[in-house]
């Protein structure tokens, strides 16, 4: 199984995936994946490369990936840090999907003006450093059932860590509601009196 490094190493050129599987603990991904090191030689270049590569040109790898975790963002060996537009909390039930073997992540929960509610800043927040699809994040000293029905912004500040998702039961801060053809609820029909 080929794990992916959190520093970069020297890899293949080409990756042709061919098939995908379930893992036996249905919480991974199993890829497999032809792999070249050099793309595009000659037949006589390609016999030389494998005679001095010692027969190492190309293999099959197999890929494992967590299944909450095809695609995220990455902070390499320093500070990233991601804001989010504004939200309503309906519920206290925010999660984060990260992985970090090593990295350190915080959570900041911010007003619509991008300053932190009073015990919700960066530094208030217990450094998460685990590798889950569901994180609680937690403070000193605040609870996020304070925050429920306020509009919010959330900060996260990774350091050497991915971030796959962020989940809650939250909605979009709308400013100005509109009436829409799509929600007829909101349109009133007025009576033609000719």
């Amino acid at each position: 199984m080929v794990e992916r490094k959190q520093s970069l190493e020297y890899g293949f050129n080409q990756l042709n995936f061919s098939g995908m599987a379930e893992s036996l603990e249905e919480d991974k991904f199993i890829l497999v994946a032809f792999a070249s090191r050099m793309p595009h030689l000659s037949a006589k270049d390609y016999t030389l490369m494998q005679e001095r590569l010692g027969n190492t040109l190309t293999r099959f790898n197999f890929y494992s990936i967590r299944k909450n975790g095809f695609c995220g963002l990455e902070s390499c060996g320093s500070d990233g840090k991601i804001i989010t537009k504004a939200f309503e909390m309906l519920k206290p039930d925010l999660t984060f999907n990260k992985a970090s073997e090593t990295g350190v992540a915080r959570i900041a929960i911010l007003d619509a003006s991008g300053k932190p509610y009073e015990g919700f800043s960066y530094e208030d927040c217990i450094p998460i450093s685990c590798d889950s699809t569901s994180i609680l994040p937690s403070w000193r000293e605040k609870n996020l059932e304070e925050l429920t029905g306020k509009r919010f912004r959330i900060g996260v500040q990774l350091n050497s860590g991915i971030l796959y998702s962020i989940s809650g039961t939250f909605r979009p801060y709308i400013v100005y509601p509109r009436k829409s053809i799509s929600d007829p609820v909101q349109l009133s029909v007025d009576s033609d009196e000719s």
